[in-house]
């Protein structure tokens, strides 16, 4: 990792790149001659990739009779394929990899809208689940094959080893950011 301390004056950074990424990379490396180029390229890669993917998705879920967001998806699909269809408020943060507090609006959401509904556990009434409803399990009926169709188009452009190598080197890169603690230099 460089240490880096104030940017130097590079003046004006090169604008022969229409491809904005390219660009942001230029500036940097002219403002930080001793920051690792390669390093920036990949990480605002990776977050370019991941809002294009976002969006992607989103305008695929917004063509549906039935649109639903994003996040709202996601924790939809996890309660379509739990035992039961149904999970507590803490686990399905745990495996949206989620706040509690945002678990709890995007129930809010959905139970308002008639996909979810909370049943409390009558063993332990400390534990709340978010169930589907009926109507949650037949929108989840079309809205899960339809993602599975957006998840193989999102990746068609690239060949079964390409895809293999991206899930490979993002599962690892989740796996080092999950113990990253940024380091504060003076």
């Amino acid at each position: 990792m460089s240490s880096l301390k104030q940017p130097v004056d590079a003046g004006e950074a090169p604008e022969s790149s229409s491809d904005p990424q390219q660009l942001a990379v230029a500036r940097y490396s002219a403002a930080f001659p001793s920051a690792d180029s390669t390093a920036l390229a990949a990480h605002l890669q990776v977050i370019r990739a991941g809002v294009e993917m976002s969006q992607a998705v989103a305008r695929s879920l917004g063509s549906l009779d039935n649109p639903v967001t994003g996040p709202r998806y996601s924790l939809l699909r996890v309660l379509y394929f739990a035992d039961g269809q149904r999970l507590p408020q803490n686990e399905l943060a745990r495996q949206l990899g989620s706040t509690p507090a945002n678990v709890t609006q995007l129930i809010d959401g959905l139970e308002r809208d008639g996909y979810v509904e909370r049943v409390t556990n009558a063993a332990d009434r400390r534990v709340t689940y978010a169930q589907l409803t009926g109507h949650g399990r037949t929108t989840c009926d079309v809205l899960v094959p339809h993602m599975v169709q957006v998840m193989e188009a999102t990746v068609s452009g690239l060949d079964r080893q390409e895809m293999t190598d991206l899930a490979r080197l993002l599962a690892k890169l989740r796996r080092h950011l999950a113990t990253y603690q940024p380091r504060v230099e003076a």
